[in-house]
Parts: structure tokens; C-alpha cells; sequence
């Protein structure tokens, strides 16, 4: 599916334009949205081209409490921990409901229970067919998170496979103690 719309919501102060609307865009397929001045047309297009900022689902009260932040919700980020600001940006790209989740560094400055947490809740969204796309330091994050890994180096492809796949490649045995980490550090000695 090229676009997917889920729970699409565009208020302007209280008028509510688009009401939680969702659909697909299958590729090659041309759609037509029609309808009276208003209705909501336009908005609906600027969202999916990110002309328009989306309003936030109800849910992410849920979040700020999955994530121990209800009590910031009027804080300033500046006066933030760092900690309580990686939580923030992790929050605010779940926020979007949509069908491919970027994440970049996701667990920087987090402490072990908190990452470990949030694990669990990217395994959770996953599970409800959510694309991830993650970036990351952390080995032991990476082969307990990822399906497929890409290995880069100066700019390109040096490897990609699974996480037992790249052990494979890279000859480390199976009962290392960081065995991602030392198949990582093999590869790019290549």
C-alpha cells in the first residue's frame, strides 16, 4: 500500500474538519476524494503530503503514562531530564499512528529498565504489523529487536542478513557473550 490513513483527526480550535478517517492507497491505483467545500478534502491531502501538522490522538495520554511522563505534561522540554527528553521524542513518533515507525537511537540516555520497557512496546507494535525502522548503537537492542540488519560502512552496504546471519558471516560462535557486537566488529575489519 503506497498511503495509509489511520484515524485521521484535523481540528481548527474546536471545529473539527477531519474526523478519524481512515483508508489506503493501493499503488498504481488513482484516487478521487470528493465532497462539499469543508468537508475536509483539503486537509486530508496536506496531512498526507505534511503540509498540515495532525492533531494527536486521545492515546497520548497513554503514552505519557507508559513512558512515567503524566506529570510533565506541562512542563517545559527545556526543563527536562535527558532521560525524560528521549522518552518525549520517542512519544511523539508513536504519536502519528502510522504504518512505518522510524526511530533513530531510540534508547540513548535511557536507563536499563526504560529501555528494556520500551522494547517490550516496540515488540507490541510490531505485532500489529507496524514497519520499524530503527537506528542503533546498542547491540544487545539490535538482536533482541530486529528481524534484518543492514551494515554500513563509509557510506554503503557492507553487510545485510539476519541477526544469526551475520553471526554466520562473520564466523563468531554461537555462545559469545556479545555475539552481535564481536560479528559487527569482525565485519568491519573487512
Amino acid at each position: 500500500m503506497d498511503i495509509a490513513v489511520n484515524d485521521l483527526v484535523v481540528k481548527y480550535g474546536d471545529f473539527t474538519a477531519v474526523n478519524r478517517i481512515s483508508f489506503g492507497v493501493e499503488k498504481g491505483q488513482i484516487l478521487a476524494v470528493i465532497g462539499p467545500n469543508g468537508s475536509g478534502k483539503t486537509s486530508t491531502i496536506e496531512c498526507i503530503e505534511g503540509l498540515r501538522k495532525i492533531d494527536p490522538p486521545a492515546d497520548y495520554r497513554l503514552l505519557l503514562n507508559q513512558f512515567h511522563l503524566e506529570g510533565k505534561k506541562r512542563k517545559y522540554v527545556s526543563s527536562l531530564s535527558g532521560g525524560e527528553r528521549q522518552k518525549l521524542s520517542i512519544i511523539l513518533a508513536l504519536i502519528p499512528n502510522s504504518a512505518i515507525l522510524f526511530l533513530d537511537e531510540l534508547t540513548t540516555g535511557l536507563d536499563p529498565e526504560t529501555r528494556h520497557n520500551l522494547w517490550s512496546y516496540i515488540k507490541d507494535i510490531n505485532s500489529q504489523g507496524i514497519t520499524i525502522f530503527m537506528i542503533s548503537h546498542f547491540m544487545d537492542e539490535v538482536e533482541y529487536l530486529a528481524d534484518k540488519v543492514i551494515l554500513l560502512k563509509n557510506g554503503g552496504i557492507l553487510e545485510t542478513g539476519t541477526v544469526d546471519e551475520l553471526k554466520q558471516k562473520s564466523g563468531v560462535s554461537q555462545k559469545s557473550h556479545s555475539m552481535l557486537l564481536e560479528a559487527t566488529r569482525q565485519c568491519l575489519t573487512i
